[in-house]
C-alpha cells in the first residue's frame, strides 16, 4: 500500500505491509528472533527458496477493482505458481468481488490462490474471501502460552498475556487529561492521549489512563511512560500486541 500513488508509482512498498506478507511467504531464516525477548528462536517464511513476484494494487484511497484484477492478470501472465492475497474488505457477491473473480481465473489456469480471512470478528459471518476455489487463511494457534496471573485492586484474579517484564511492581498512575500539555501549542484530545497533546515530563515513568483505543501505547512509550491503561468496549477474548505494557478495560467499568 502506498500513501501517494503519484509520488510512488513503482512497486516500492511505502507502508511495510507487502514486505511483511512477503517475508511470511518466503522469508529467509533469521536466528535469535523473538517477541520482546520471548520465544527466542529461528524465524523463517513458509518457503525460503521461493521466488517472490510483487504486484502493487493498493493505494491510500484503497484497492480498486481494476487494480486488483490487473494484478491477477499480470501474475497469471508471468506464470506464477501461487498467488497470495493479504487483502480484505466488506463481503460482496462472488460475481462482483474482484478477488473472487481474479482467483477464479487463476484457478482455471492452474494457479493456487491463498487469501486472508480478514481482520473482523469474532462474530458470525465476518470471514472474508470465502469463494470455494481459493484457500481462506486465518490466524492459527501455537503450542505455547505467554501468560501471567493478574490480581486487580478489588481482588479479582485472572490470566493475561505477558510480553513485558516491568522492573517495578508499583508505578504512579496519571490520566491523559492530567498529563495534558497546557502550552496551547497543540490541538487535540489529551484524555484520549492523542499525539502532541501530552506533556513528556508528566508522563515519564508513569502508567497513563487513556480513553479509547488507537495507538496510545506507542505515544506513551515515545514519551517515556511506563505503561498504558486504555478504556474501550473491546472484545474480551482477543489478544492484541502493544508497544508498551498495556491493559484494556471496558469503558462501562470505569
Amino acid at each position: 500500500m502506498d500513501s501517494d500513488p503519484q509520488a510512488h508509482p513503482t512497486p516500492v512498498d511505502q507502508d511495510g505491509h507487502g514486505t511483511h506478507t512477503s517475508s511470511t511467504a518466503a522469508g529467509v531464516p533469521v536466528a535469535s528472533a523473538s517477541l520482546y525477548g520471548l520465544a527466542t528462536g529461528t524465524a523463517r517464511g513458509g518457503v525460503p527458496s521461493a521466488r517472490i513476484a510483487m504486484y502493487k494494487v493498493c493505494w491510500s484511497i484503497g484497492c480498486t477493482d481494476m487494480d486488483l484484477l490487473a494484478g491477477f492478470d499480470a501474475a497469471i501472465a508471468d506464470g506464477v505458481d501461487v498467488i497470495s492475497v493479504s487483502i480484505g474488505g466488506s463481503p460482496r457477491p462472488f460475481f462482483e468481488d474482484p478477488i473472487a473473480i481474479g482467483s477464479f481465473h487463476a484457478m482455471k489456469k492452474g494457479v493456487f490462490v491463498s487469501c486472508s480471512g480478514g481482520n473482523s470478528g469474532p462474530q458470525l459471518m465476518t470471514v472474508e474471501n470465502v469463494a470455494p476455489w481459493l484457500l481462506t487463511v486465518a490466524a492459527s494457534s501455537i503450542d505455547r502460552q505467554f501468560k501471567a496471573a493478574v490480581k486487580l485492586g478489588n481482588g479479582i484474579r485472572g490470566i493475561s498475556i505477558n510480553t513485558f517484564s516491568p522492573k517495578k511492581q508499583m508505578y504512579p498512575l496519571i490520566s491523559g487529561a492530567q498529563a495534558a500539555n497546557i502550552s496551547g501549542q497543540q490541538y487535540g484530545n489529551a484524555s484520549a492521549c492523542e499525539w502532541g497533546t501530552m506533556s513528556q515530563s508528566k508522563v515519564k515513568g508513569k502508567i497513563v489512563y487513556c480513553l479509547g483505543v488507537g495507538g496510545q501505547d506507542s505515544t506513551i512509550k515515545n514519551l517515556g511512560g511506563s505503561g498504558v491503561i486504555m478504556s474501550a468496549d473491546e472484545e474480551s477474548d482477543i489478544a492484541f500486541l502493544y508497544a508498551a505494557p498495556t491493559t484494556t478495560t471496558a469503558a462501562r467499568d470505569g
